[in-house]
């Protein structure tokens, strides 16, 4: 296993010197500043005291002994694609509805970690702030996704950053650019492509902030 600087070195090998590679934020960086604040289970507990839970996400996590709304999610469209393929008639009506829980349950989960996160710098203890800025420091251009491209404060910034998101990331890495979020299913940029125009439909209210690193095919260490 590779140190974090070691990766960061390896990372700047193809790089032209003036250059600084761009970073994509994941939950993890959420789970690195507070696990206790972010873990699946406060999230669950910040998402049902905000009554945002669905009552078939909340089946589903009791029957089965789990809060992690990335695997809900997946059983939940996993049904509904299952019953789809089946096509019954009288699956109609539910098929729309779990992919409807689907959806309310990841707005649930973008809306509990932005409603947890301290909303000022100062309100980060000192040296968690200090190395925050330093590992963010490294990068050109630092962005979010899964989820949405990011927590702004206006519709304004929300254009400038999706439209950075599309045009920096989408339109220039190979759709085989894999990114390793800290919780959750790693994905690539190919897969995420065609949810472009639902985050920018969505607008500008507060998305996760995450941390992974890309590079092309590669797969890179978070650092502890």
């Amino acid at each position: 296993m590779k140190t974090f600087d070691e990766a960061f070195k390896w990372l700047l090998e193809p790089l032209k010197p003036q250059k600084r590679p761009h970073a994509l934020l994941g939950n993890g960086f959420s789970m690195a500043l507070d696990p206790s604040r972010f873990s699946y289970s406060a999230l669950a507990t910040a998402a049902e005291s905000d009554d945002l839970l669905p009552a078939d996400a909340i089946s589903v996590m009791r029957k089965t002994s789990t809060v992690d709304f990335e695997k809900v999610i997946r059983q939940l469209e996993d049904t509904a694609q299952t019953l789809k393929i089946l096509a019954a008639s009288d699956t109609v009506d539910i098929v729309a509805r779990l992919l409807k829980s689907s959806a309310t349950l990841r707005e649930a989960l973008a809306q509990s970690i932005a409603g947890l996160h301290p909303d000022r710098p100062y309100d980060i203890e000192k040296s968690r702030y200090i190395s925050t800025r330093d590992f963010l420091d490294r990068f050109d251009h630092v962005f979010t996704v899964p989820g949405g491209a990011g927590k702004t404060t206006s519709p304004e910034a929300f254009s400038s950053l999706i439209d950075d998101v599309e045009h920096r990331l989408f339109d220039v890495l190979p759709d085989d650019t894999w990114f390793y979020p800290g919780h959750g299913d790693d994905s690539t940029l190919g897969a995420q492509r065609p949810h472009l125009p639902e985050w920018r439909q969505r607008g500008w209210w507060p998305c996760p902030s995450q941390i992974a690193v890309v590079k092309t095919s590669a797969t890179l260490w978070k650092r502890n």
